[in-house]
């Protein structure tokens, strides 16, 4: 059996328009295996790992729950605060703990995260060992928020331990990181400023 060449099984290059047919056929061939490895490998680079959080601000108000977050605002009244049964939980600021190579010696840096709604994402809360919660963007007193709500539920003596996970672009590298079980801690609701009584 005549096996054919390879010349014979191509477009013939004088006839309809082969030339050209060949040249994008042979572009296609080497320029899209390379695009799509190319695409590939951002999206497939896995996130380099922070060792923790070295500081956060949490703000913790109360309210009654998902189907009714606003904020309820507390009078001096001891029985008052007895009325509400979840817990708003916004995080406001965050800073990382990045391991870096200074002058050939691996160290802790403090990196402090800027514009959290766009530079965080995949955020998670677990307070005082319950299942992590996830934060979705809300509207805060300062702009948008990673918030979540929660069932304060009965016996709770705060501050209460918790953690924070979450993907980041750090600002050092502009490379993806992440962090888990971040420790952090919930302290009590407090009465909030009068321009966030209206936060949702």
């Amino acid at each position: 059996m005549k096996i054919p060449s390879l010349q014979s099984i191509l477009p013939n290059p004088k006839k309809d328009g082969g030339r050209e047919y060949s040249k994008v056929l042979f572009a296609r061939k080497l320029v899209m295996p390379v695009s799509l490895g190319l695409e590939a490998d951002v999206n497939s680079r896995p996130a380099k790992q922070a060792l923790g959080v070295a500081r956060s601000k949490l703000r913790n108000v109360a309210c009654m729950g998902a189907t009714s977050p606003h904020t309820i605002t507390f009078s001096k009244k001891a029985q008052d605060l007895k009325e509400w049964t979840h817990v708003k939980t916004q995080l406001l600021e965050m800073t990382a703990v990045e391991p870096r190579n200074v002058d050939g010696e691996m160290c802790e840096m403090d990196v402090q995260l800027k514009d959290l709604a766009t530079a965080l994402s995949n955020v998670q809360l677990s307070v005082a060992g319950r299942p992590p919660l996830q934060l979705e963007l809300a509207q805060g007193p300062r702009g948008q928020v990673w918030q979540c709500i929660w069932e304060k539920g009965p016996n709770v003596s705060f501050p209460l331990e918790a953690a924070l996970s979450f993907d980041y672009v750090s600002p050092m590298d502009s490379q993806k990181w992440c962090v888990t079980n971040g420790k952090c801690k919930v302290f009590d609701p407090e009465l909030p400023p009068s321009a966030c009584c209206a936060v949702l």
